[in-house]
């Protein structure tokens, strides 16, 4: 089958927590995060999705502008936003 994940996110001082929840059978999918900051600027992030929920922090350089989850297409794999 193919993994379907939901996500979240939330700014906690000056870091970036997301959490992934894998509904049905769970597997292990790298998930890159594509961050752009208020002032233009871009950063990734890559967050092992390998439990039924997962979990993880990031420090961030600035205002958050947008957030998006498998920009690139690699994770084949149907990702929502909570």
């Amino acid at each position: 089958g193919i993994p379907s994940l939901r996500y979240s996110t939330a700014v906690e001082g000056q870091d970036l927590v997301v959490r992934f929840e894998q509904d049905g059978d769970v597997y292990d999918v790298p998930v890159t995060l594509a961050v752009t900051y208020a002032d233009g600027k871009t950063a990734e992030f890559i967050v092992a999705v390998k439990d039924s929920v997962t979990e993880a922090r990031f420090p961030l350089n600035g205002a958050i502008r947008s957030i998006d989850a498998n920009p690139d297409g690699a994770a084949v794999a149907i990702i929502e936003k909570k």
